[in-house]
């Protein structure tokens, strides 16, 4: 039977940092099969289970709409608190797949000259997390601010909205601030190769790339691991033992860790290289169209 719990938020007006895993240890997966609703000031958390899990999230006009694995709810305006952080009325909705290959979709369900409950809520804000597991993340809704699509551990496959949505393979550090609203992100890679589809005005994560003290390799080494970025170049050569001649180094300072597959269907997306110190503790973040 499908369960929706009363809770008070636990950062409804702090700035908080938590991991993307840390919310699945805060809401942690229910044994009830039909799934968990958690109602806090300002935030839906939808909660799945550690089995493989069909979540869809569907603005209607008077609704929002929850199905877990067949079992559906339905809350309306009055069933929701606001948050105010910036003294806007402001909303979140949180999906948590868990453990299990789960397919997580966020839809609208209106004709075509009707708007979603959203216009009356104010500010929407989607966070999904897929945790371990192959995942299917889709957002098909135009009913929202703005979406945060984290696959985490897993070959996912996630499909971005329209409005601004940012998609990250691996997993994230979040600081919160007014409820569930990621402010800033650190990314991290799962070393899994994540599908990341995109058609506008998106943030991807598309690289993670770790720099540390330049070192001279041999050309082959370069070539077999594709290293695209390079200090100085061709700058010395060793010999051959078998053959007498000559291999030309290169001064290598950085390793590509991870390679999404991205496909960009809009010139307006935005792809992102997170770097790392050779410690593997972050460095920054480059965008690049």
């Amino acid at each position: 039977m499908f369960r929706f719990v009363l809770a008070g938020l636990l950062f409804a007006s702090s700035v908080s940092v938590v991991a993307a895993a840390e919310l699945e240890d805060m809401f942690p997966a229910t044994s009830d099969p039909d799934g968990l609703v958690i109602l806090e000031r300002g935030a839906m958390i939808v909660v799945g289970t550690n089995q493989d899990d069909e979540i869809r999230v569907t603005f209607r006009r008077n609704s929002i709409r929850v199905h877990i694995n067949g079992e559906r709810s339905t809350f309306r305006e009055n069933d929701i608190e606001f948050d105010t952080p910036l003294e806007v009325e402001a909303f979140n909705i949180v999906v948590l797949g868990h453990e299990g290959q789960d397919n997580i979709e966020f839809e609208d369900d209106l004709d075509d000259d009707e708007t979603s409950i959203v216009a009356s809520i104010g500010w929407l804000n989607l966070l999904a997390h897929g945790n371990h597991g192959d995942d299917v993340m889709m957002n098909r809704s135009m009913s929202y601010d703005q979406a945060t699509l984290i696959g985490g551990m897993g070959t996912d496959k996630i499909f971005a909205g329209v409005v601004n949505d940012i998609l990250i393979g691996g997993e994230i550090e979040m600081i919160l601030g007014g409820g569930f609203m990621p402010q800033f992100f650190t990314p991290f890679p799962d070393f899994q190769v994540d599908d990341l589809v995109a058609y506008k005005n998106a943030t991807i994560v598309a690289e993670y790339w770790t720099s540390f003290t330049a070192v001279l390799l041999p050309t082959m080494f370069y070539q077999l691991n594709q290293l695209d970025r390079i200090g100085a170049g061709k700058i010395g050569t060793i010999p051959s033992r078998e053959k007498g001649d000559v291999i030309p180094l290169r001064k290598i300072d950085s390793f590509r860790l991870e390679l999404e597959n991205v496909i960009s269907y809009s010139n307006t997306n935005l792809l992102g290289q997170a770097w790392y110190d050779e410690d593997l503790t972050f460095d920054g973040f480059v965008l690049y169209q």
